[in-house]
C-alpha cells in the first residue's frame, strides 16, 4: 500500500523511491493504549511482537565462541535478573549474573531437567525438577512428584478441606472459647455445591463484618447484622441495604454507577447508566430519566484534563472518565478522572481474585510475551490482590517472589527486622517449621505468647483456649476460659495430674475434693533426723521417722507423733 490514505494507527515507512507506505497488520501504533505492535495490528502490551514463518520471534546471538549471550533486566542501573548462556554450559540456560558468580537457576535444554540454588544449581541444586515431573530438594534423583494439586496445571491451590463423602459438607469453624454456640463457619454444601459464610450465634448482635486496614485502624467496609440488614461503610444498618453518608472529599460518594449498555427490555426496579443518562424503570415498557450528563467531547468542547486520541478518520476524541491528566498535581489516571497518585489505574470490574487463564483487575505487567504476567486489582470490599498467571485460557499460575535478591518483608511495620516481620496477630492454619516467638522489645513487661484455640474435632478440648506464656524470663501455662478453665496433664490419653478452676489438684482423679486429692498411694521419705526446723512457716508439715512413724509440725513448733502427740524419735 504505497501513498494510500492513512488509517488510524498507521506508522509510515519508506516504501521505495520517493514514496511512503503503511502496513497496519505488521506495524501498528495503538495510541489509545500507548502500544506498538510488530507482526500484529492488535498489540496487548507496550511492545507486542508476533512471529512470522521463522522459528524465533526475538533472536539474540553471541559474537564468537568465547562470548556469552543473554538478556539482563536492570533497575536503577543495577542488574536484577539475567537470562544467559555460556560456552562453558552449552546444554543449559542460566538465570543469574552473566559472570557466573551467581546462578539462581539452570535449565538443561538437552535433558529437560531444572536446577535451582546458587552456582551449584548446575551440579548439586537445592531444588531439582526432572523432565519426568519428579521434584527433589537436596537431590538430583527424586523418586516422586509433589502431592497432587500443588504441581497440577488445572488445580493450583494451597490448602484443600475435603468432606467425607460426595453428599457431606466440608468447611472450617471458629468457636468462642466459652460457648460452642457462638461460632462462625465457612463451609461447602456437599449436596448443592453452595458456599456459605455463617454466624451461628442466634442473636441480632451476631454480625458478619468485612474489614480492611486491620494492620492499623480497621475500616468496616461491609457489615451484615443478625437481622439480615446490610451496611456498607456503617456497622448499624437500619434498612435492608444501608450506605454510609457521603462527604465533600473526592471518591467518597455513597453510590457510583459505571457506564454500561442498557437492557434490551426494561425491568421493573432496574437502575441503569449508559454513560450519558441515569435511568429508573417502573415498568417493562419505558425508562424514566434520572439525570442527564453533558455531551460527548469534541475539538470544540475540550475540558480541563483531556488527553486527546484519534477517534476515527480526521477527528480527535476525549474521555476524561477513562483517560485523564491532572496537570496541577502532575498525575495520570486510567479508568478514573481523579488520580490520587502519579499514576493510577482503576479497573472496570472489581473482583475478589482473578480466574486462572483470564485477564482481570486494573493492572497487568508482562514481559514481551503478553500471555502471562502479574495481575493486580482491588475487590469490591476494598482488599487488593496480586496474581502471577497466564491469561491465554491456560489455567496456569506462577511464583510471586518478594525480595528475591535479599532484604526483609514487613507486614504492619516499615522497619522489618527479619525476612518476614509481622506487627500484629497471625492466623496460622498449617504447621510452622523452625519458628520462634520473640517479645516485641525485650524490656520488662513485654511478653511472647502462643495461643491454641479450642478444637473438639482434633482433641484439644472444646470451650477453652490454652496459652503458653513467656514473660520476663518466666514460662507459664494458663487456661483463659475463666471460671470453667482447667489444666489436664495426660500420658497415654489418661489423666495423671488435674488442676480444676478453684486450684484443687487431683492425682489419679479429675474430681479433686480437696486442695490435694490423691487417688492411689503416696510415698514419703524415711528421715533419720528432723527434715526441717519446726517453726511457723513449717507448721502443718508431715514427715516420716526412720521407723515410719508419722509426725506433724504443730502450732507449738514441735515435731509430734500424729497418733498420740508424743515427741518424735527420728
Amino acid at each position: 500500500s504505497t501513498n494510500a490514505p492513512l488509517t488510524s494507527g498507521s506508522v509510515l515507512f519508506a516504501n521505495g523511491a520517493a514514496s511512503a507506505g503503511q502496513d497496519n497488520s505488521k506495524l501498528f501504533w495503538d495510541n489509545t493504549n500507548q502500544r506498538v505492535g510488530i507482526g500484529t495490528g492488535t498489540p496487548l502490551s507496550p511492545m507486542h511482537i508476533v512471529g512470522g514463518d521463522s522459528n524465533s520471534i526475538l533472536r539474540i546471538e553471541n559474537g564468537g565462541s568465547s562470548q556469552k549471550v543473554g538478556l539482563v533486566l536492570k533497575i536503577n542501573g543495577h542488574d536484577r535478573v539475567s537470562l544467559w548462556e555460556s560456552n562453558a554450559y552449552l546444554d543449559g540456560l542460566m538465570i543469574g549474573k552473566p559472570d557466573a558468580t551467581i546462578v539462581t537457576a539452570y535449565f538443561n535444554v538437552s535433558s529437560g531437567n531444572v536446577g535451582i540454588g546458587g552456582i551449584a544449581a548446575m551440579t548439586n541444586p537445592t531444588l531439582f525438577a526432572s523432565v519426568s515431573g519428579n521434584v527433589g530438594i537436596g537431590t538430583t534423583n527424586p523418586g516422586s512428584v509433589l502431592p497432587v494439586g500443588w504441581n497440577s496445571n488445572s488445580s493450583s491451590r494451597i490448602i484443600d478441606v475435603y468432606s467425607q463423602g460426595a453428599t457431606y459438607d466440608a468447611g472450617i469453624s471458629f468457636v468462642r472459647n466459652d460457648s460452642v454456640n457462638v461460632r462462625g463457619s465457612l463451609w461447602l454444601d456437599g449436596s448443592a455445591g453452595d458456599i456459605y459464610l455463617d454466624n451461628n450465634w442466634n442473636s441480632d448482635a451476631g454480625d458478619i463484618r468485612f474489614r480492611t486496614k486491620t494492620g492499623g485502624t480497621p475500616i468496616d467496609a461491609l457489615t451484615v447484622i443478625g437481622s439480615g440488614n446490610v451496611g456498607i461503610g456503617t456497622t448499624s444498618p437500619t434498612s435492608v441495604l444501608h450506605l454510609k453518608a457521603g462527604t465533600a472529599t473526592a471518591n467518597t460518594a455513597p453510590l457510583k454507577f459505571t457506564s454500561g449498555t442498557n437492557l434490551t427490555t426494561p425491568e421493573v426496579g432496574a437502575v441503569e447508566f449508559d454513560g450519558t443518562n441515569l435511568y429508573f424503570s417502573t415498568n417493562t415498557t419505558n425508562r424514566q430519566t434520572f439525570a442527564f450528563q453533558g455531551s460527548a467531547g469534541t475539538l470544540s468542547g475540550l475540558t480541563s484534563g483531556s488527553v486527546l486520541f484519534a477517534n476515527g478518520a480526521a477527528s480527535a476524541g476525549q474521555d476524561n472518565s477513562n483517560l485523564f491528566w491532572n496537570n496541577s498535581n502532575k498525575r495520570l489516571g486510567i479508568g478514573t478522572a481523579s488520580p490520587q497518585v502519579t499514576f493510577q489505574s482503576s479497573g472496570s470490574g472489581a473482583v475478589t481474585s482473578p480466574t486462572l487463564g483470564v485477564a482481570s483487575g486494573g493492572l497487568y505487567l508482562t514481559n514481551t510475551n503478553p500471555s502471562y504476567g502479574l495481575l493486580g486489582g482491588v475487590s469490591s470490599a476494598g482488599s487488593a490482590w496480586l496474581q502471577v498467571q497466564r491469561t491465554d485460557a491456560s489455567a496456569i499460575s506462577y511464583s510471586l517472589n518478594l525480595q528475591p535478591s535479599g532484604g526483609n518483608v514487613g507486614i504492619g511495620t516499615t522497619s522489618p527486622l527479619t525476612k518476614l516481620h509481622v506487627e500484629g496477630n497471625i492466623v496460622q492454619t498449617d504447621s510452622i517449621r523452625g519458628s520462634r516467638l520473640v517479645s516485641d522489645a525485650g524490656t520488662t513487661g513485654n511478653r511472647s505468647y502462643l495461643t491454641l484455640d479450642s478444637d473438639s474435632t482434633n482433641g484439644i478440648g472444646a470451650g477453652s483456649d490454652y496459652l503458653l506464656l513467656a514473660r520476663d524470663g518466666t514460662l507459664g501455662i494458663m487456661n483463659s476460659a475463666g471460671v470453667s478453665g482447667t489444666l489436664d496433664f495426660q500420658t497415654a490419653n489418661v489423666s495423671r495430674v488435674f488442676l480444676n478452676a478453684t486450684g484443687s489438684v487431683g492425682i489419679g482423679t479429675t474430681s479433686p475434693m480437696s486442695t490435694l486429692d490423691v487417688n492411689g498411694f503416696a510415698k514419703l521419705k524415711l528421715n533419720g533426723s528432723a527434715p526441717a526446723t519446726c517453726d511457723a512457716p513449717h507448721q502443718g508439715s508431715l514427715a516420716l521417722t526412720s521407723s515410719a512413724g508419722l509426725c506433724v509440725c504443730n502450732t507449738a513448733n514441735n515435731w509430734v507423733i500424729v497418733n498420740d502427740g508424743g515427741a518424735c524419735a527420728w
